[in-house]
């Protein structure tokens, strides 16, 4: 994820809400990165556990709704966040916010039995611009059918927003849950030699 964003992205500054373990890895890895990394180490209590541990801890839902912690923080720094999730792979530059807006989302372009079961965005690809949109996501994700994921559902329903193309939003349950073929997946990667 990182990397892919460094290449479309270069030098942009990032806030990455993170554990100890995750961070010096990053800091550690080659290539290096060219992103301005600003750090929120938070993540200490979730480490080296799984989605089924965190589950049956009662803790999944905590740990996703940091998405929304991380967004409140950099909205005290900046003027609006792209929420990315690290399973993401960015396969151009992202030049198409709407800023009129208050609220951008992907749908997760998953198959529709799934979609009814999950909600229809993603939760791993969110753009804000106002600052109540993160508490607000945490007190619907409460009473959500699928954590934080089908709240956004709501979320469209009371806030400005805008929807990300299709060539966004490239991440693991779009190739495992998608109706798309491989082919049309295909069109929105270009090579470079």
């Amino acid at each position: 994820f990182l990397l892919s964003l460094s290449l479309h992205h270069e030098n942009a500054t990032i806030y990455i809400m993170s554990d100890s373990i995750t961070k010096k890895h990053i800091e550690n890895q080659t290539p290096k990165l060219k992103l301005d990394i600003k750090w929120f180490i938070e993540l200490d209590e979730y480490s080296n556990k799984t989605r089924d541990q965190l589950d049956k801890e009662n803790k999944w839902t905590d740990f996703q709704m940091k998405k929304s912690i991380i967004i409140s923080k950099t909205l005290e720094i900046e003027n609006d966040v792209l929420f990315l999730d690290t399973d993401m792979i960015i396969t151009n530059e992202i030049n198409d916010i709407d800023y009129s807006k208050d609220l951008g989302i992907s749908p997760a372009y998953i198959n529709d039995t799934d979609m009814k079961k999950v909600g229809y965005y993603n939760g791993g690809m969110i753009w804000v611009k106002n600052k109540n949109i993160p508490n607000r996501w945490i007190e619907l994700t409460k009473e959500s059918r699928y954590y934080d994921q089908a709240s956004i559902d709501d979320l469209e329903k009371e806030f400005t927003n805008f929807k990300f193309g299709e060539n966004y939003n490239y991440q693991s349950w779009r190739f495992r849950l998608s109706n798309e073929k491989v082919e049309e997946l295909k069109k929105n990667f270009i090579i470079n030699n």
